[in-house]
Parts: C-alpha cells; structure tokens; sequence
C-alpha cells in the first residue's frame, strides 16, 4: 500500500504522469500522439520549430512549450543547432486550471523566459529522481508542483491585463468546476455568466480552442480518469461523481475521448502499475 501512494500518478488533483530528457538528431521530426494530459518540454540548448493549430514558433534555449490534451503538434529540431529538451507529463484535476492562469493555452502556448533557470533545474532534477528511484514519485510530485508555481510566476509577469470576454470564459470555467458533478448544461452556464449561449461558444472557441459543452466534458472525462486509477470506486459510482446519471452515457462519452471503456482503461492501469 505505501508504494501506491508513493508514486505521484496516482493523487487526484495533480499528478506527474511521464517525463523524459532528449538530445535530438537534426533529422528529426516528430509527430505527437495525442495524449488525455497535459505536456511541458523545456529547452536545455539548441533550436527547433512547433507547429500546433496552424501557427509556427521558432524555439531556442531557455524557451518551453505546453501541448493541451487532445492536441498533435509536430516539432522538430534545427538542422544546424539541434535542440535537447526535457519533459514532463501531468494531469490531474487542476492541471488545466494552472496552465490557464499560467497563460499557457493553445492559442499561446509558449514562454519565452531565456533568463529563468528555476524551471530547467526543477524539470531536470524530476527526471534525475525519475531514473534514481525508477518511477515517479513523490518527491518528485512535489518538483512537479514546483515547476507550477514557477510558470504561474511568469505567466501573472506578462499579463497585460484580463478582457471582458475572458472575464467571462473565466466565470463560466469556475462554474464548471465548481459544478461539473451536476446534471448542468451549456445553459446553466451561460445564465450563470449572463450571457448568452451563442456568445459563450465563440468566447469559449477563440480564447482555449474548444466549446463550452467539450470544456464541460474533457473536466468530467479528466476527472474520471483519475478515479478510476485510485481503483476506489465502481464504474457506475464514478460516472455519477462526474455529472453522468446515466453510466451508459458516461461510458460512450469517455470511450469517443480516451479511446477505450472505462473498465478497459482502469485494468490497463492496474496492468501497468503491477509492472512498474
């Protein structure tokens, strides 16, 4: 039982899923799998090019970059200075609600901070510990939740200041999650805002790439993700903890988003952790 909670995957509100450090070939392009968490790679030295929704960012040394779920970029190294980065994976209840005040979102997704060296110490020492103790763990979750409060550092340094459009897709995502258990609907949120639906959808589409209602259902589908890897509850309990009364409906909105049922994804957790 101790080494279930010593592995930092397994914790609810924020969890360490992956990490891993590459110095890459100039040859090298790689095509991302898309993934139902979130992943940060930082630049150690060299350049390279990301190309994520249509837009193109030039990277260097001391720049990092977010890849949302559900999304697939292509990045790759510069021929003649080819960039070593690190990562990290992680997810968790808050994990989107971070990358957002962190200003770290799909229509922004990188930071340019060529003097902060916090984050690569931290991201470098997660993936040192990774290999020392063969797992993540808990310590370095804590890293983890380090490497947060440093990009939230950054991102309140280069607001410039909040819009009433994303005061509004602000107010409706705390609804969302302070709701999301609920049998709620696009309408309850946009009333609760007071504004109207068609208003929400493009507000919702033009600041974080998706609509109100896929908003609602990746925050449930996040969240059931991580119960069903604590192997705590039933199926049936987890889909009404998520705001699905219906298991029937829970299980096909998660299987159109994870790929697999839930029971399919809790055994190919448990498989994994009695592996690792």
């Amino acid at each position: 039982m101790a080494g279930v909670f010593n592995r930092a995957e397994r914790y609810i509100e924020f969890n360490l899923l992956e990490c891993g450090r590459e110095k890459c070939i100039p040859t090298k392009k790689f095509t991302f799998t898309t993934k139902t968490y979130f992943i940060l790679h930082y630049i150690l030295a060299g350049q390279g090019t990301l190309e994520i929704e249509e837009k193109t960012y030039k990277l260097k040394k001391g720049n990092a970059f977010i890849i949302p779920p559900g999304f697939s970029p292509h990045y790759y190294p510069d021929k003649d200075d080819p960039w070593t980065y690190v990562w990290i994976g992680f997810g968790g209840f808050n994990a989107e609600q971070y990358m957002e005040r962190a200003n770290l979102t799909i229509n922004d997704p990188v930071i340019h901070d060529d003097n902060e060296q916090t984050i690569r110490y931290l991201m470098e020492h997660i993936h040192q510990s990774f290999l020392d103790a063969g797992h993540l763990d808990l310590n370095c979750l804590g890293l983890g939740y380090q490497v947060i409060a440093n990009l939230l550092k950054i991102g309140h340094r280069i607001d410039e200041g909040v819009s009433q459009p994303q005061r509004h897709v602000n107010a409706a995502k705390d609804f969302i999650l302070n709701n999301f258990q609920f049998n709620i609907t696009v309408n309850d949120i946009a009333s609760n805002v007071g504004v109207t639906t068609n208003y929400l959808a493009n507000i919702f589409k033009t600041i974080i790439g998706v609509s109100p209602k896929q908003y609602l259902t990746n925050i449930r589908i996040t969240r059931a993700c991580n119960l069903l890897r604590v192997n705590a509850y039933q199926i049936k309990e987890i889909a009404k903890l998520v705001g699905y009364p219906n298991q029937l409906h829970f299980s096909s909105s998660f299987k159109k988003i994870i790929g697999v049922s839930p029971l399919e994804y809790r055994r190919k957790e448990m498989d994994e952790n009695e592996i690792s």
